[in-house]
């Protein structure tokens, strides 16, 4: 069977998903609930089960049931490794971070990731690399010995990050898969633009920015760092003349606001995939529509937890991908 057909009843499958998922009315809906107990209800209503009992518990075991799905339409999930890169990549900050500093509080993990935790930690104390993944193995090496040797935790992170991304476009170039290159590409333009923001605002130096933005088609990285060591207005203009045109708006708006602008530019870019019936592009646009649709959900109810006023969370909203 050819490779573009295959997947044809997993996508039939998807359809049928696509058709549960939480629309912009049912999220001013939720968003209309009194207080917290109403919205948890609601959500109840809607097939949402609860989880633990709590609001944790709920997201999570919302985004289990998601990649078990996953797991049950897909063979062969390694397809499905670039959704998960920077999750490892995470894990090894913490990790990096744990090994130098073991007293200091909690190291949060995440759970969903191709690269055990174990492992990256094992590597670490008995210094082994050749056991990490090619793109991960130079990064361990540099951060683990840069936070020992000067304790700087924001290049010990900027190390990381940037091999991070570079294996997530290696991994979304090779996969075959147009939506896969464009979600990396994309992710990585976008936290290349947060770091340079990040790193203007603190006066961090030009050779800062050249080790912590990663190469990028959509976005310049040395463009973006030299407007990054000429401040604000210069970013703006340079994110301006890119594909990312309204994230100068929103950049000068807040960073709420610009994380809001990335996440509705991401469902714009898989939004194609609901008339596409072959193959796994459609599988990953529900994916990380689903994805959105528990990030919004998180929002509302954290909002709704803190005693926010429902203007401000409204505000801070994503596009629904139907």
């Amino acid at each position: 069977m050819a490779k573009q057909e295959q997947y044809i009843y997993a996508v039939t499958r998807i359809r049928y998903r696509e058709m549960q998922l939480l629309r912009g009315a049912d999220m001013e809906q939720l968003l209309a609930c009194p207080d917290l107990d109403a919205a948890l209800r609601f959500l109840a209503e809607r097939g949402w089960s609860d989880g633990d009992g709590t609001v944790e518990g709920l997201l999570a075991e919302q985004r289990r049931q998601l990649w078990s799905l996953l797991r049950e339409l897909v063979k062969d999930m390694r397809a499905f490794d670039v959704f998960l890169c920077l999750n490892d990549f995470h894990n090894l900050k913490a990790a990096v971070k744990q090994a130098v500093f073991p007293d200091d509080g909690a190291h949060i993990y995440m759970d969903d990731c191709t690269v055990p935790v174990d492992l990256i930690k094992r590597v670490l104390a008995n210094g082994d690399y050749t056991r990490l993944p090619d793109g991960m193995r130079d990064a361990a090496r540099e951060a683990l010995t840069v936070l020992r040797e000067t304790g700087d935790g924001q290049m010990c992170d900027a190390i990381v990050d940037r091999a991070g991304l570079m294996e997530l476009c290696r991994m979304g170039k090779e996969s075959g898969y147009p939506l896969f290159d464009t979600y990396a590409q994309h992710m990585t333009a976008v936290a290349n633009i947060k770091t340079a923001v990040r790193a203007c605002r603190m006066g961090k130096p030009r050779a800062f920015l050249d080790k912590a933005l990663a190469p990028c088609e959509y976005v310049s990285a040395d463009r973006l760092a030299d407007a990054a060591s000429r401040g604000m207005d210069e970013i703006c203009a340079c994110v301006k003349s890119t594909r990312y045109s309204g994230a100068a708006e929103a950049l000068r708006e807040s960073p709420s606001a610009f994380e809001r602008y990335c996440d509705n530019q991401l469902i714009e870019l898989i939004t194609p995939q609901k008339s596409n019936y072959f193959g796994l592009e459609p599988i990953a646009a529900y994916l990380l529509a689903r994805e959105n649709e528990i990030k919004t959900v998180r929002l509302i109810l954290y909002g709704k937890r803190s005693g926010i006023d429902d203007s401000v969370i409204r505000e801070r909203l994503r596009d629904m991908y139907v």
